[in-house]
């Protein structure tokens, strides 16, 4: 890494998961980032329905005494006048992990706040006429780290797997 080199430009969402079922892990491959990376072990990605232009997430470093520590938050909406709205809201709330997918292809990983995962992402809800906002809170020791698709069977994908009948 070079803090001198040029950085790509403007990053979006793209995408927005929610996993109920995974288990993240830090991973031990170099180009995902030891230990802020993660590597999913049994994933269940369900991608969710948001308005892109009213999502948003933030990170930010925080010092208690002499405790350093990370909060994140991403906040989403989405119109609220259909049948399946409870639904969508109740799926939410048992979410493990979700995942922020941006521009680049890179996969964020809330939930991950320790070397292995001691606390849910604490996710609450609310609507009004239109909308149902959702705004995921988690704290963690270490800043959020990008996960590797291509990593769920905690192999790398540029090594070449053959399976013969």
């Amino acid at each position: 890494m070079e803090l001198a080199q040029r950085l790509n430009g403007y990053n979006t969402i793209c995408g927005i998961e929610i996993d109920l079922a995974g288990i993240a892990v830090p991973s031990a491959v170099d180009y995902v980032e030891r230990f802020y990376g993660s590597i999913i072990h049994q994933q269940d990605a369900r991608a969710v329905y948001y308005g892109s232009s009213s999502v948003r997430f933030r990170e930010s470093e925080q010092l208690n005494g002499g405790t350093r520590y990370y909060e994140q938050e991403l906040s989403l909406q989405f119109p609220n006048h259909d049948a399946f709205t409870i639904a969508r809201m109740n799926e939410f709330k048992r979410a493990k992990y979700v995942y922020i997918t941006n521009s680049h292809g890179q996969q964020l990983v809330l939930g991950r706040n320790d070397h292995k995962q001691n606390r849910r992402p604490r996710i609450t809800c609310t609507r009004d006429q239109q909308f149902t906002y959702v705004l995921v809170y988690t704290e963690s020791l270490t800043p959020t780290g990008f996960s590797d698709a291509n990593l769920s069977a905690g192999m790398p994908h540029d090594i070449p797997l053959f399976l013969f009948n």
